[in-house]
């Protein structure tokens, strides 16, 4: 048997016991599901914000936006309208905490970081509680 087949099976091995197979990856992929991982980021923001780690903060900026943006992708009808103007607005609130991050501004970090998660909290009746997995 080659290395690779060995690496695969080693990989594949580990992947299974360690509950993959269990993962609803139709959630994750869902509104609900991407909406679960963007309000994930008010304690993973607000632990670094704690920590003085401004760097990270300006750097987990593009991941929250990327999740703003995949969020938007996913809505559809009425949903959409209705929250395309929330989205827009976290979109400019997440650059605003990028900008102010980046700048090593702790003050101007922490505003606009309580201003961002008051926006998402206007998300939260948007979708129903998930089923994580």
């Amino acid at each position: 048997m080659g290395l690779c087949a060995v690496v695969s099976g080693l990989i594949l091995n580990a992947c299974t016991k360690k509950g993959l197979d269990d993962v609803d990856m139709s959630y994750h992929h869902s509104p609900e599901g991407v909406n679960d991982k963007l309000q994930e980021q008010k304690t993973v923001l607000n632990q670094a914000l704690k920590k003085h780690e401004l760097v990270f903060i300006h750097d987990q900026a593009y991941y929250v936006h990327g999740l703003i943006d995949a969020l938007a992708g996913k809505l559809e009808g009425d949903k959409k309208e209705r929250l395309d103007p929330v989205l827009k607005d976290l979109s400019q609130l997440c650059d605003e905490v990028h900008d102010a991050a980046g700048s090593k501004n702790e003050a101007a970090t922490e505003r606009k970081l309580q201003q961002l998660y008051a926006k998402l909290k206007q998300l939260e009746p948007e979708f129903k509680a998930g089923k994580k997995k």
